[in-house]
């Protein structure tokens, strides 16, 4: 693995790196957990659903959306809130919408 580049690692591999960082950690999980952080990572930074379906090795972008499509609530109350224009108080409304007594 020293200086490749765009290789793959085995599962023999990767059990190994694993155990080593068991070890150094002193705790043990789950690959898959790291396997989901790293698809919902992407996606909550912004990279676009094909690109991580690749990425995921995943053949549809259908299996990715069903798994790592989920957007953290301040990440979708953000976009949400910069998907409208600027509020502006309609006739009769005070600042903020509010309406004048």
């Amino acid at each position: 693995m020293k200086g490749a580049k765009d290789e793959f690692c085995s599962g023999n591999s990767l059990r190994k790196y694993k155990a080593i960082v068991e070890d150094d950690l002193g705790i043990r999980f789950d690959l898959r957990m790291c396997r989901r952080t790293f698809g919902q990572r992407y996606l909550d930074r912004d990279l676009d659903i094909e690109s991580v379906s690749v990425l995921m090795g995943h053949s549809s972008t259908k299996t990715t959306e069903s798994f790592y499509s989920r957007r953290r609530l301040d990440d979708a109350m953000r976009k949400a809130r910069g998907s409208w224009p600027e509020d502006k108080p309609a006739k009769g409304e005070g600042p903020a919408g509010k309406k004048d007594c």
